[in-house]
Formats: C-alpha cells, sequence, structure tokens
C-alpha cells in the first residue's frame, strides 16, 4: 500500500479518541528520522510503527493489538525483610525489576536496601516502586538507602518503610534518585 511519502522511511501513528459519541481518529504520517519508542498511556495502550527498517509496532506491556483493550500488569520481585539483613539491589537479579513486594519476618529491627547506582545507563530513567504488606509494623523498619555518596530527593539519608500497605515509587534521572509518589 502506498502512503504517497515516496521513498523516504515514514511512520503512521493513529490517534483515536473513544468517546460516547462514537470513535473519532486521526492519521499522522512523518518522515522516519531515527527509531520511534511508542508509549502506552491509560488503559487501552498505544499502537504505532518503530524502527528504520518499518518493523510493526511495540509488543511490550501495554500496547494496543487491536480491539481488545489491554491491561497492564506490574510483577513484581517478592523481598523478604528481617532484622539485619542488608540487600544491594545493584546485582543483576534487579537489573529490570519495576517493583518491589516487601513482607517481614521475624522479631522487630531495621534491615537496609541499598538502591541501585542511578549513574549507570540502565538506570537513567528508571522507576522502581516498593511496597509493603501486612506483616510491617512501627518497629519493623527498612530503610531505602542510596548507594555511596548518592541521594534520594537531594539527600544521602534514607527513606523509612514501617508500616504495613506503605508505598514509594522514585525514579532516576541519572544523577540522583527522586522520589515521585508515597503512599503512607
Amino acid at each position: 500500500m502506498s502512503c504517497g511519502c515516496g521513498n523516504v522511511p515514514c511512520r503512521h501513528i493513529v490517534i483515536t479518541n473513544n468517546n460516547n459519541c462514537g470513535d473519532e481518529s486521526v492519521t499522522v504520517t512523518q518522515p522516519l528520522l531515527g527509531v520511534v519508542e511508542v508509549t502506552a498511556v491509560g488503559p487501552r495502550g498505544a499502537s504505532g510503527s518503530s524502527g528504520t527498517s518499518g518493523s510493526s509496532g511495540t509488543s511490550g506491556t501495554g500496547a494496543d493489538t487491536g480491539d481488545t483493550p489491554t491491561n497492564v500488569y506490574l510483577t513484581p520481585i517478592n523481598l523478604t525483610c528481617q532484622n539485619g539483613v542488608n540487600i544491594d539491589l545493584s546485582g543483576s537479579a534487579y537489573n529490570t525489576t519495576g517493583m518491589f513486594k516487601l513482607d517481614w519476618t521475624g522479631g522487630s529491627g531495621n534491615m537496609t536496601l541499598t538502591l541501585p547506582d542511578c549513574t549507570l545507563t540502565n538506570n537513567t530513567n528508571r522507576a522502581i516502586r516498593f511496597i509493603s504488606d501486612n506483616t510491617y509494623e512501627t518497629n519493623t523498619r527498612t530503610y531505602l538507602t542510596p548507594s555511596s555518596s548518592q541521594t534520594l530527593d537531594g539527600s544521602t539519608d534514607y527513606y523509612e518503610i514501617n508500616k504495613a500497605y506503605e508505598g514509594i515509587m522514585i525514579w532516576s534521572d541519572g544523577v540522583e534518585w527522586f522520589r515521585i509518589q508515597t503512599k503512607a
């Protein structure tokens, strides 16, 4: 099918507004100058073309694969926390983890989770979520601690999780970690 772009590689993006008055859509055509990344927004996600080879759209979480709405799932890594334990999240086992579900075992006390190096390429623009389950109490504390001299919200101090159903999301700009969401 010819798109009218001639011999120039192009991308076509269809934007649809689903409302009660019927579907409205518009197609945007642009010359393809590099890789096109499509980010999902909302329950349906996004669709489009990517890459200079003209490969089909994204297939990751939230990508729209047709007429059926796509759910976005967050699959956590479960971490069992207990007094005196220190876990460094820089390990390769955690490089792609976007969510940690924390449960406490044993008696009261403190433990430390050291955040990954925010200056590494794979951690730049990375968001990580932490949630605690019902096993946490005020005398059970997990400290989210920046690595070495790095900072979390401009401070080298830790963020303390010490109650059930607490949550925090952090994000790195490649220089430091930011707390971008907290549920306490």
